[in-house]
């Protein structure tokens, strides 16, 4: 199953986001670029500025709005989106080793859909 199921099954419930929002887990980024190593130090600086996620659930009322979302959603529960870094309530869930870093979002953060999260990185 998927990672979100596995962590249903042995009992650890995620918040479900409630309003506009969305439940986002932030996708963890290459320890190596090309040829070249990430230190640990800097992949944990990444990680935390990540702007690539994958969408876990959305509240009740996202994108009910069509005068902000004339075309419809912008993603759904699954899709690897784009947003801006450091976007939304980051925090922990779980315990001990299996803690994982989630975001709370609006609805309008979602800047577009990734097809392949290992090609997208942060410009400097």
């Amino acid at each position: 199953g998927s990672f979100f199921t596995d962590m249903e099954s042995i009992g650890i419930a995620l918040p479900v986001p409630v309003g506009h929002h969305i439940l986002a887990k932030p996708v963890a980024t290459e320890s190596k670029y090309g040829s070249l190593h990430i230190p640990q130090s800097r992949k944990g600086d990444e990680d935390e500025a990540s702007m690539v996620a994958e969408v876990v659930s959305l509240g009740p009322d996202c994108y009910l709005d069509i005068e902000r979302f004339p075309s419809g959603p912008r993603c759904k529960q699954g899709d690897i989106i784009l947003m801006k870094s450091m976007a939304g309530v980051r925090f922990m869930h779980g315990a001990g080793p299996e803690k994982v870093e989630y975001r709370i979002i609006n609805d309008d953060t979602p800047l577009a859909i990734v097809g392949n999260p290992s090609m997208v990185g942060r410009a400097y």
